[in-house]
């Protein structure tokens, strides 16, 4: 049978800049990205096989349901939000959750299984 692997990127439009929702540091308390941080904004590229992408943007391996909801929620938890008169938590921006699954060859996939898994980066 096929191995396969999903990996999960995800990233706001906010005041027409793009952030990364979940950087490499996500799980670093002390690098966790507030609204007054100022994080980098990340560029949307073309490859020269005109495949459109977003430079930077990190790619985590994702082996289960419960992994990917608990990366759906640190996303959420760094999204830009503001008061307003309607809604206490507001969202001026757009997210966006971009799941990628990929074919990982018979011996990366044994690898893999004898270290732990692949991480995405």
């Amino acid at each position: 049978a096929p191995q396969l692997q999903m990996y999960m990127s995800y990233l706001e439009i906010y005041n027409e800049n793009i952030f990364d929702l979940l950087p490499d540091n996500a799980n670093n308390v002390a690098t966790k990205r507030r609204a007054f941080d100022g994080p980098p904004t990340l560029k949307l590229r073309e490859s020269s096989r005109g495949r459109i992408f977003v430079r930077g943007l990190a790619r985590h391996a994702v082996s289960n349901v419960r992994q990917g909801l608990e990366l759906a929620q640190m996303a959420k938890s760094n999204r830009h939000t503001a008061s307003n008169n309607i809604n206490a938590e507001s969202s001026r921006s757009h997210s966006i959750c971009q799941l990628e699954i990929a074919h990982v060859p018979p011996t990366a996939a044994g690898r893999a299984a004898t270290t732990g898994g692949a991480e995405g980066g």
